[in-house]
């Protein structure tokens, strides 16, 4: 079939395929807007979960800083340079970071589980016997 001899389409035919072109435009712009919006937002919470993170491993640093005798084993056993250890540390307050170390010596003084309390306790009857 000859493109010449294909009806012509209508004036109403054309107004039709016009508004739909712009609808389809108008919608292709709306749906791009959302994934602007929608990775504007992912980016925002990644960027707000990496400044907690980034804090946490700051205060971690500064409490294990205070609770190791040796910042150089300290240093071999996180696998960091000890001079980057102390540059994190530098940033959290004195007092955070002996408020941490005093929460790591308290976690660390009382066991964690039923099973453990009761394993310490028969050895502690073990012992009397």
């Amino acid at each position: 079939m000859n493109p010449a001899d294909r009806p012509r389409p209508t004036a109403a035919q054309l107004r039709r395929r016009i508004r739909a072109a712009e609808a389809l435009r108008l919608k292709t712009c709306e749906v791009a807007a959302a994934e602007v919006i929608a990775a504007r937002q992912a980016a925002q919470a990644t960027s707000e979960a990496r400044k907690h993170a980034d804090t946490a491993l700051k205060e971690a640093v500064a409490a294990a800083l205070r609770v190791f005798d040796d910042p150089d084993l300290l240093a071999e056993l996180v696998g960091l340079p000890r001079s980057q250890l102390e540059r994190s540390a530098k940033s959290v307050p004195v007092a955070r970071a002996a408020e941490l170390a005093h929460g790591l010596r308290i976690r660390a003084s009382h066991p964690r589980n039923r099973a453990s309390n009761e394993e310490s306790g028969s050895q502690g009857a073990r012992d009397e016997v």
